[in-house]
């Protein structure tokens, strides 16, 4: 062992197990904690940069993992007391998400992203959260309604809390979201871009609702089914309208039955999500040549056209 060791001062009574690692580079700064506090860390060896101070109130236990990879910060998020959040943080993502601050009682899926306005080396970008879903706002349980009837409530959500004095808070939007019979409008709203930072265009999407022209980098295709096994929609050529069937039943009916509504836990735990990943060819533009293992654009597009034609 190389170099030595400073004296440590312990209490009376006192037994502690310490490992002292050789390799260690730098240093980690002291960690400040109250009395009858338990915590579990990892620091990981090549880990750049340092760890400021942790404190933590008495008899408080929590588990602390530094990631690595994980560039630029996620800031701190305000909000009052029994709120809970569900947020997805990819870990490529850079930049910062400013706070965000909810009512009481609400719960609502969001996922952040990073949303990019004009082109080139002008180009601004913005963390937004997209609001997907909800379960509880303002301590009102939503969970039973609708997919639609969630949605509805939550556009009027967003709509209530969005504080247009107060940039410094992160914008909660609701997507756009597409029938079965208009997903083609999807492929319509692409386009290749100029991006900054990218040395070749990339392709975006532009949000039909969006009137600041915003668009932001795809990933894939959210599915979403909003009734519930064993019913199903089918469109009726005759009526040309939907209608509600029961595939155990044979029943058929233009109304939608108490029992074919999807609550937001089917509609999570039976979503399906496309993802544009190497390989599927979504544009006509995209060089490369569509995966035939994989499903692209043509295929998703010849199968909606046979359930649903125009």
């Amino acid at each position: 062992m190389k170099g030595e060791v400073s004296h440590t001062e312990l209490p009376t009574d006192t037994l502690i197990e310490v490992e002292i690692v050789q390799e260690m580079k730098g240093e980690v700064s002291p960690t400040e904690l109250p009395t009858d506090t338990l915590i579990e860390v990892e620091i990981v060896q090549e880990m750049k940069g340092e760890v400021s101070n942790i404190e933590l109130p008495t008899d408080t236990l929590i588990e602390v993992e530094i990631v690595q990879e994980m560039k630029g910060e996620v800031s701190p998020t305000e909000l009052p007391a029994d709120t809970l959040i569900e947020v997805e943080i990819v870990q490529e993502m850079k930049g910062e998400v400013s706070p965000t601050e909810l009512p009481t009682d609400t719960l609502i899926e969001v996922e952040i992203v990073q949303e990019m306005k004009g082109e080139g080396s002008g180009q601004r970008r913005m963390m937004t959260l997209h609001a997907l879903d909800a379960m509880f706002m303002y301590g009102k349980d939503v969970r039973s309604l609708t997919f639609r009837d969630r949605i509805d409530k939550l556009r009027k959500f967003v709509q209530c809390i969005t504080k247009p004095t107060r940039p410094n808070l992160t914008q909660i939007i609701v997507p756009y979201i597409y029938r079965l019979e208009e997903v083609h409008q999807v492929f319509d709203r692409l386009e290749f871009r100029r991006v900054k930072g990218s040395a070749n265009p990339r392709l975006c999407y532009s949000p039909p609702d969006r009137a600041d022209g915003r668009c932001f980098l795809p990933s894939g295709l959210c599915i979403v089914k909003i009734v519930k096994d064993p019913w199903t929609m089918a469109l009726s050529k005759s009526a040309n309208q939907k209608y509600f069937y029961n595939i155990h039943t044979k029943e058929s009916t233009f109304h939608c039955p108490p029992s074919s509504v999807a609550h937001c836990s089917d509609c999570k735990t039976s979503s399906y999500i496309w993802k544009f990943e190497e390989g599927v060819k979504i544009h006509p533009d995209q060089t490369f040549s569509a995966n035939p293992h994989r499903i692209s654009k043509d295929n998703f597009l010849d199968y909606i056209n046979m359930l649903t034609p125009r």
